[in-house]
């Protein structure tokens, strides 16, 4: 009943120290007690954290520890988890006047929930993350402890504690690409890693070695100008550390729109062959390079100019496929046998005669007397015009 009276008075007089200034409490030391506020170190890089420590150097009956923190705001950032508060040991911290944060000041305190306390342990931390170069101090005012009674049992006005504060320095620096091709007119972007990762200063700058044949803005993007080569260099600002990418500038490229073919549909005998022609547009296509295939091989093939062989009787489609673009256009392709009576090869652009040959019939004999029967009657016929005319003269 006593300890439960004890824990009430004390905390009403440790929330009313937050209230009124510290100055209206007494204050005295018991002997050999003390608190301890330190740092896990007295260097840091930029983007460490920086860990606080509070302790006690007596196996007291310590309830509480209580003092104000000032702290530069552009050095240190003060972390805190989602509760605002975390548990050490027996005891629980409580931020206040979190607001004032971005001025640099922190009230501070701790409650010890189980009473007692083992002095071979941190009894609360602050944390803070290092932000900039520097030194950077930390300004502890009214510092106390508080027993179990609500007595303040270890004061003191102020303690000061600094920390040095240093750059991450670069390491080196590394390119994504080290060689590249790249067309006039076109663009490729180049990334740079500044190392370490934590590096403070990763400010790099752009070169580079011809701006004729390319250039390169501030942010790595490189443009090609006109063909030739080009050495791309980026460089550290903190260490002059750099790399370089050899740029090739090619010719413009101008790319497939369209493909036709010279015939859409053919019709050839087994053994015969047909040409067929793919024309690319547009005709300054950087690369015209076709590609034929043929549906079925065992009908009829196609080489790579285009050159159809018929080889056995049925369809097939014979397809020319841009290499750029890769777009397609086909020909649809009858074989038939020769007892089908088809000699010639025919398409539908007049590729092939299409013209069946006239059978010829009867022997060289029967086509001699034909041919005089032919000239006699020509003769004929012109001796009775010479006759007429001859009539006319003489009525």
């Amino acid at each position: 009943m006593k300890k439960k009276i004890s824990i009430a008075i004390f905390v009403i007089v440790f929330i009313a120290s937050f209230i009124a200034p510290f100055y209206k409490f007494k204050a005295y030391a018991e002997e050999g007690v003390n608190i301890s506020i330190t740092t896990d170190k007295t260097q840091y890089n930029v983007g460490d954290t920086v860990t606080l420590s509070i302790g006690s150097q007596k196996e007291a009956n310590l309830y509480g520890v209580q003092f104000y923190l000032n702290y530069d705001p552009e050095a240190l950032k003060l972390t805190l988890d989602n509760n605002s508060d975390y548990i050490i040991g027996n005891y629980t911290n409580y931020f206040q006047d979190a607001q004032e944060e971005s001025k640099g000041k922190l009230s501070y305190a701790l409650i010890n929930k189980a009473g007692s306390h083992d002095t071979s342990k941190d009894i609360g931390q602050v944390k803070f993350k290092a932000l900039k170069k520097g030194n950077a101090a930390f300004n502890f005012s009214e510092i106390k402890i508080v027993d179990g009674n609500a007595n303040t049992i270890y004061y003191k006005n102020s303690y000061q504690s600094s920390i040095e504060i240093k750059d991450v320095l670069v390491s080196g620096v590394k390119l994504n690409k080290n060689e590249v091709n790249v067309a006039s007119g076109k663009t490729i972007a180049l990334t740079a890693d500044v190392l370490p990762e934590n590096a403070t200063n990763k400010t790099v700058t752009w070169s580079s070695s011809d701006n004729n044949a390319a250039v390169v803005d501030s942010n790595g993007i490189v443009t090609g100008k006109n063909p030739g080569k080009s050495v791309i260099t980026v460089k550290t600002l903190d260490g002059n550390f750099v790399d370089t990418c050899e740029v090739t500038v090619s010719a413009p490229i101008y790319p497939v729109t369209g493909i036709s073919i010279s015939e859409k549909t053919a019709s050839l005998e087994i053994g015969k062959t047909l040409k067929l022609n793919a024309v690319i547009t547009p005709d300054n296509a950087s690369n015209k390079a076709v590609v034929w295939s043929s549906s079925d091989n065992a009908i009829a093939s196609v080489d790579k100019d285009g050159s159809i062989t018929a080889k056995k009787a049925g369809q097939v489609t014979i397809t020319a496929k841009s290499e750029d673009g890769e777009l397609t256009v086909s020909c649809l392709v009858t074989v038939k046998s020769a007892d089908q009576g088809q000699t010639g090869n025919t398409g539908e652009n007049g590729n092939g005669s299409g013209i069946d040959k006239i059978p010829q019939t009867g022997s060289p004999i029967d086509n001699t007397v034909l041919i005089l029967i032919g000239m006699l009657l020509i003769n004929t016929g012109i001796m009775v015009l010479l006759n007429n005319k001859k009539l006319r003269k003489e009525v």
